[in-house]
């Protein structure tokens, strides 16, 4: 008997039109931006950082750099001896800082959920009887990491939500009910501007593949991440399309992410659609805004059923 055909998940019209016209404005030349004028002052060394996540208690080889970023799911079923090992493995590492934020999978970490799921362990060990080592666990935090041999210091924030089922740990179930306060709340405490983001959950559209026909990926922290621009922002915990993408984000990028997370309709498009055909036809060699280029970065070394993508660098 054949199977039933599967009716695909479409995203809103506007939604879509949305996406046609970054799509079209990024193919452009009024996406691109001019050679910037030579630089008199000296550039300090860049600031490599590595960056994994998804890794499941695999503890791979990794390559050298200064900043170690692991964005979720460090645990394959969260236990406090799974848990234990990752950290006791993170903080071999000799990378000055190691930076850590939990994932889906991490469940002895999340204090709501362990209250309403019993331990599997017989005796009940929480996240305070861990031994963190030198690795600096950031939950809805950020860290300022210190280089002062270079004359700067680079801020990390790192949070562990993402959009799910609700049924593991750190989730939330709409992107719109509970997913804009939740980030709205989670960016609001932030007093200083972030360099690097790190999130086991994905901005939506990043890196990602279209999983069965519906697109994923959080709409409002996309949006978050546009308005702050940070250097540098890590996800992993979706096994789409491993590795970088450098984005230019701009107002035409920040006009679509406000359509998709529904903070705007229809006017949005028709804003989009106006930048588009000015841009084109009259400013052809300018970006719209101050755009600055953030690196994004799918980190999950698990692919479909095996460990074989390697961590990524990037130089900040």
């Amino acid at each position: 008997m054949p199977m039933p055909k599967t009716m695909p998940i479409r995203e809103p019209r506007k939604n879509r039109a949305a996406s046609w016209l970054l799509q079209l404005y990024s193919s452009s030349s009024a996406a691109h931006r001019p050679p910037p004028p030579p630089n008199a002052q000296p550039i300090p060394p860049p600031i490599r950082v590595v960056c994994v996540a998804n890794t499941r208690g695999d503890q791979p080889e990794l390559p050298p750099g200064d900043i170690l970023i692991h964005a979720g799911s460090l645990t394959h079923a969260g236990t406090f001896v799974e848990m234990q090992q990752g950290l006791k493995w993170l903080s071999s590492q000799p990378h000055r800082y190691k930076v850590y934020v939990a994932g889906d999978r991490d469940e002895l970490l999340d204090d709501k959920f362990t209250l309403t799921h019993r331990c599997r362990e017989g005796v009940r060990r929480n996240k305070w009887d861990l031994d963190w080592g030198t690795v600096e666990y950031l939950q809805d935090t950020h860290a300022e990491l210190k280089f002062p041999e270079r004359d700067r210091t680079v801020v990390v924030m790192g949070s562990p939500w993402s959009l799910g089922n609700g049924k593991r740990p750190f989730q939330y179930v709409s992107a719109g009910r509970t997913g804009k306060p939740l980030w709205n709340r989670v960016f609001g405490k932030l007093d200083k501007k972030p360099d690097v983001v790190v999130t086991p959950s994905p901005p939506h559209g990043i890196l990602l593949d279209v999983m069965n026909r519906r697109p994923v990926g959080c709409p409002h922290l996309a949006s978050h991440i546009h308005r702050l621009r940070p250097r540098l922002h890590v996800f992993g915990c979706e096994r789409g399309i491993h590795g970088r993408k450098d984005v230019p984000i701009d107002t035409v990028r920040k006009a679509r992410g406000r359509v998709v997370a529904g903070e705007v309709g229809w006017p949005g498009v028709a804003w989009m659609a106006s930048l588009l055909v000015w841009g084109v036809t009259v400013g052809r060699m300018v970006r719209w805004g101050k755009g600055s280029v953030t690196a994004f970065v799918n980190a999950s070394l698990a692919s479909e059923g095996d460990f074989d993508n390697d961590a990524v660098v990037v130089e900040i």
